[in-house]
């Protein structure tokens, strides 16, 4: 048996290309968080917000939500599970989780200012 899933991907990758652009080009372009334009670039399996898609949009004239976003169906998708495969086959195949990675925690300080009321004044 075969363990299916589809999935949406994005083509920012492909469509900075076809134009002869960088992602630091496509980021300066587009105005969006640097983090958000290379993850764009960089990850097929991030799919942007509308917001993000406005900007793509608007700064490419002519390019559509449809030119970056795909759907890949699930028969054309790699096969991740089948029936005939051992328990330690699937643990070979496991895609790493979030909690697999050691955390890095950063601290941070903050402070409340607790004002019991306002001045008439005001």
């Amino acid at each position: 048996m075969r363990c299916l899933r589809m999935t949406v991907r994005n083509r920012i990758k492909e469509l900075v290309d076809g134009m002869s652009k960088t992602r630091y080009q496509f980021w300066k372009e587009t105005k969006l968080a640097q983090n958000t334009a290379y993850r764009l670039y960089d990850d097929p399996d991030y799919i942007p917000g509308p917001t993000v898609m406005d900007k793509i949009c608007k700064t490419y004239l002519g390019v559509q939500p449809g030119d970056f976003i795909v759907y890949i169906p699930d028969d054309e998708l790699p096969a991740t599970v089948t029936g005939s495969d051992s328990p330690k086959e699937l643990e070979q195949r496991k895609e790493p989780d979030v909690h697999d990675y050691p955390r890095e925690t950063k601290r941070t300080r903050s402070f409340i200012t607790i004002v019991s009321g306002v001045p008439e004044s005001a």
